[in-house]
């Protein structure tokens, strides 16, 4: 039998520790997690199947959404986390925490995990303010305002670091500072919005429980429309689990990478 070298052992192991990462985080991203508030509702579908994969019950209110290694729900009318939820089943993790009223915001729905940072906004209306927070929905500031036609939707893109936001008739791509990239016309009416980094894509999950989620490519091409079984309407608040930026995977895998190495040497 053939010993692998110090090196060689080396490498082996990075390339693993990378593939896994990178594996899990595709898998990850096949789960679309969404919210109804008003029911006190959070679902979660695969959409490579259609199928739900849990209904859980949350607080009321809890729309602003950002999914990490947990899923975090701020509340609709005052920032503040109102509760972290488990990807898996959607069981609430630990207790609740009061929302923290300042500054004073009403009617933020949907929202975008963004690094350290969340990004929401205030919705159903032609002009609204785009708030930015903590990973816990507390200390908002205001990061930009935007017009459109009853915006909704709002999600954050890691390959161009922009946002995308969603009225009743069309898609816009933003820098985070506020300035307009791009925008295509998309299936009209009110919907939560989700960027999807594995197929670099975005997801629309309409308000109405009887129509299907869509997704679309960046430069506005309908690519499939999904129906999905049992799942919620007055929907306005809908993410993918964020993955971390691709230059936090490869530190990931250089540093497994090195500690293998070195527990090599130690042997």
């Amino acid at each position: 039998m053939v010993t692998p070298s110090p090196l060689g052992a080396t490498r082996l192991f990075l390339l693993l520790a990378f593939g896994l990462g990178a594996a899990g985080a595709v898998f990850g991203q096949s789960v679309l997690y969404f919210t109804d508030g008003d029911s006190s509702r959070l679902q979660a579908v695969n959409v490579t199947t259609g199928q739900l994969v849990f209904t859980a019950t949350t607080s009321s209110l809890a729309y602003p959404i950002a999914v990490r290694d947990t899923i975090a729900l701020g509340h609709r009318d005052s920032p503040g986390l109102t509760g972290q939820y488990n990807l898996t089943d959607g069981s609430l993790i630990g207790s609740t925490q009061a929302p923290l009223g300042t500054p004073n915001w009403s009617q933020t729905v949907d929202g975008a995990a963004a690094g350290n940072f969340n990004y929401t906004f205030a919705a159903f209306s032609n002009s609204t303010t785009v708030y930015r927070t903590d990973a816990n929905w507390a200390n908002a500031t205001v990061a930009f305002t935007l017009t459109g036609s009853d915006l909704v939707g709002i999600t954050y893109d890691i390959n161009t670091g922009n946002l995308w936001v969603s009225d009743t008739n069309t898609i816009y791509q933003y820098t985070t500072s506020g300035t307009l990239v791009s925008q295509f016309s998309k299936v009209s009416g009110r919907a939560a919005l989700a960027y999807q980094s594995s197929t670099d894509t975005l997801w629309l999950v309409p308000n109405s429980s009887s129509s299907p989620l869509l997704q679309y490519s960046k430069s506005g091409t309908l690519l499939q429309s999904l129906t999905v079984g049992g799942r919620s309407g007055n929907v306005f608040g809908a993410e993918f689990q964020a993955i971390p930026e691709p230059s936090t995977c490869v530190l990931l895998g250089l540093g497994l990478g090195f500690v293998a190495w070195f527990c090599r040497r130690r042997g």
